[in-house]
C-alpha cells in the first residue's frame, strides 16, 4: 500500500467515524426531545452492565409497546448500536439528556446497585425500581462483605416467587416492597422473535450444550472495587471426556462467560466449541435452544428451572467459593447437591447420560416450584402493571 493510498484508507475511516457518531447523536437527540416533551409519565430503564440485556432489555421492550407511558433504555455509548438495530429508544447513561429526563421521570429501572448510577440523586421525585439482573444463591447487597452494598435506597424490587421474595428482602432491606412478577428476562425463553440457533451454528449438531458459568471473585481486588477474575479456567473446553461425549450425541457447546470478563475469552475457541458473543445472541435465547446447562453458582441456575431440562454444575472450588463469597440465603449443596459434580469425570458421565434421556426430573420440578410462582413469559407485562398502579395511587396522593 503506497503512502498516498494509506492515507486516504484512515482519512476514510476518520470520516466514517464522524458520520456514524453524528447519526447516533441524531438519533439519541430525537429520543431525547420525545421523551422531555411527552404529557407521558417518563420510564428511565437502566441495564447492570455496559451491555444492554437481560431485564433491562426485555422490559424496554415490552414498555416501548405501551401507550401509557414514554420508556427509554439508559444506555453505553456502545450499547446504542444494539438499541438502534432492534429500534428501541435510549439516551446515553451520564449524559446531560439523561441527568435532565432523571429530574422529571415517573419511575426508574435499575439493574444493579442503586449507589452505582452515576446520577442517582436526580431521581428525586422518581419511583425507583430495583430489577437486580438474577436472583441470587452467592451473597449479593446486605449479605455481601465483597461488595459493599452502599446506598440500597429503592421503592420495590422484584422476585420469582415467595421463597426468592424472603432472599431479595434478606439482601436488599432497604430496597422497598419485594414485588413477586418474575423477572423481564425470562420473558426471552419463550420469545417468539428469537432467533434460529442451530441455523447460525450450520445446522450441523443435533444437540447444543450451554456452559454459562459465572464469575470468579479476584484474589487480590483493585482499589475501584472490581471483583472479577478475568482468567478462562480451560478445563471444559479441554477436557478429552466432554469432547468424546458432544461427539457421540453430536453436539456442540456454546460458552456463555459472565458478561463482566466474556472479552477475555476472545479467539480462544474452536468447533464444536463456540463462544456466545460471536453468535450475538443473548443467554436468554441460547437457553431456549440448549438441552443440557453447565453453569455453577450463576443465577442462570433458577433461570433454567423453568425449562425443566438437565443440568451439571461444576464446582471443584466448592469450598474455597463458599469460604469467600457464601451462600447465605439457603443451603447450596443440599437443596442442588444432585447436580454438583466436582470432577470433570463425573460430569461428563452425566452429560453423556441425561443427552439421551427424555424421563421426567421429579427433583427439578421442585425446585422449579420453590424458585418460580410462575411459568416463563409475561413477567415484564406483570412488573409494568404494577409499577404502574404504584405510581398512579403514589401520583394520585402527590407522593410523587
Amino acid at each position: 500500500m503506497t503512502k498516498a493510498s494509506l492515507i486516504f484508507s484512515r482519512l476514510r475511516i476518520a470520516l466514517r467515524r464522524v458520520y456514524v457518531e453524528t447519526k447516533f447523536k441524531a438519533i439519541g437527540l430525537k429520543h431525547f426531545l420525545r421523551a422531555l416533551f411527552t404529557r407521558k409519565p417518563v420510564f428511565l430503564i437502566a441495564s447492570h452492565t455496559g451491555q444492554y440485556i437481560g431485564n433491562a432489555y426485555y422490559f424496554l421492550r415490552y414498555v416501548h409497546s405501551r401507550p401509557e407511558v414514554c420508556g427509554l433504555g439508559l444506555a453505553s455509548r456502545q450499547t446504542r448500536y444494539s438499541l438502534v438495530h432492534d429500534q428501541l429508544p435510549w439516551v446515553v447513561q451520564g449524559s446531560w439528556p439523561a441527568r435532565c429526563l432523571a429530574r422529571r421521570a415517573a419511575a426508574v429501572f435499575i439493574g444493579g446497585y442503586p449507589s452505582s448510577e452515576p446520577f442517582i440523586s436526580g431521581y428525586a421525585r422518581a419511583l425507583r425500581v430495583l430489577t437486580w439482573h438474577g436472583m441470587p444463591i452467592k451473597a449479593i447487597g446486605a449479605q455481601s462483605t465483597l461488595q459493599p452494598p452502599g446506598n440500597q435506597g429503592a421503592d420495590c424490587c422484584i422476585a420469582t416467587s415467595p421463597f426468592t421474595q424472603e432472599i431479595m428482602h434478606r439482601a436488599f432491606p432497604a430496597g422497598g416492597e419485594v414485588l413477586c412478577t418474575g423477572e423481564p428476562k425470562t420473558d426471552g425463553l419463550v420469545d417468539p422473535d428469537r432467533p434460529d440457533v442451530r441455523q447460525k451454528l450450520g445446522n450441523k449438531y443435533q444437540k447444543m450444550v450451554l456452559y454459562a458459568p459465572t464469575f470468579r471473585d479476584a484474589a487480590n481486588p483493585t482499589l475501584s472495587g472490581y471483583f472479577a477474575d478475568p482468567n478462562f479456567d480451560d478445563s471444559i473446553v479441554q477436557s478429552e471426556q466432554i469432547r468424546d461425549s458432544l461427539e457421540r450425541h453430536k453436539a456442540c457447546m456454546v460458552v456463555a462467560p459472565h458478561p463482566a470478563v466474556r472479552m477475555h475469552y476472545k479467539g480462544r475457541l474452536r468447533p464444536p466449541y463456540f463462544l456466545a458473543t460471536d453468535l450475538d445472541l443473548s443467554i436468554e435465547h441460547l437457553m431456549a435452544a440448549a438441552d443440557y446447562l453447565i453453569s455453577d453458582y450463576s443465577s442462570v441456575i433458577i433461570d433454567w428451572l423453568l425449562l425443566l431440562r438437565p443440568m451439571g454444575l461444576y464446582c471443584p472450588d466448592i469450598d474455597e467459593y463458599e469460604s469467600r463469597r457464601g451462600f447465605p440465603y439457603f443451603d447450596y449443596q443440599r437443596l442442588l447437591g444432585k447436580y454438583i459434580h466436582t470432577e470433570l469425570d463425573s460430569l461428563a458421565e452425566n452429560m453423556n447420560r441425561t443427552l439421551g434421556e427424555s424421563e421426567p426430573d421429579h427433583d427439578m420440578q421442585a425446585l422449579k416450584i420453590l424458585f418460580h410462582r410462575y411459568e416463563a413469559g409475561g413477567a415484564a407485562q406483570r412488573l409494568f402493571e404494577a409499577i404502574w398502579l404504584e405510581w398512579q395511587t403514589k401520583h394520585s396522593k402527590g407522593q410523587l
